[in-house]
């Protein structure tokens, strides 16, 4: 369905979020809203199972979003981990850091291979419910 606010739409204040911050999220109430029926999308009923496909498809664009801020920090913390120093020796060159970022390196390419492979069974209109829920 498609509402106005002025159809009585209540939107709660906006939510202090750790990340995505460019994208707000505040709580939407419908209470008592009479929507006409030339307001009325899809079938009546359905609307649940709608919202639903919707939330699987941002799934995967949650994924993308945290696969570039994971790639950020790492692309920031390799070449500072060779820049600070412990015991006079650049911390890049303990072998448990390079452990550490060999693994975190492993991660974000399995995690970009999961959402390019849940994007791909989107984009073919192929089930990719459980892929897009295992790259997020």
């Amino acid at each position: 369905f498609v509402v106005e606010k002025e159809m009585g739409v209540k939107i709660a204040k906006k939510e202090s979020k750790l990340g995505i911050r460019a994208s707000s999220t505040c709580a939407l109430s419908f209470d008592d809203i009479k929507v006409p029926k030339e307001n009325v999308l899809g079938e009546v009923g359905h609307g649940y199972k709608i919202s639903i496909e919707i939330l699987n498809e941002g799934r995967i664009g949650i994924a993308a979003q945290m696969i570039g801020l994971s790639q950020g920090a790492f692309d920031y913390a390799v070449p500072y981990s060779l820049q600070r120093k412990q015991f006079g020796v650049p911390v890049g060159t303990f072998q448990g850091m390079q452990h550490q970022q060999a693994q975190a390196a492993v991660e974000i390419e399995a995690a970009r291979l999961l959402t390019y492979n849940a994007a791909r069974l989107k984009e073919q209109e192929r089930p990719f419910v459980k892929e897009a829920a295992m790259a997020k």
